[in-house]
């Protein structure tokens, strides 16, 4: 259970980073 949710978060930070790199 842990790992899966350290993989969503993981997920989801490459998400805010991908779209933070999209803006600049």
């Amino acid at each position: 259970m842990q790992g899966k949710l350290n993989e969503a978060q993981s997920i989801a930070f490459c998400r805010i980073v991908n779209g933070m790199q999209r803006e600049t």
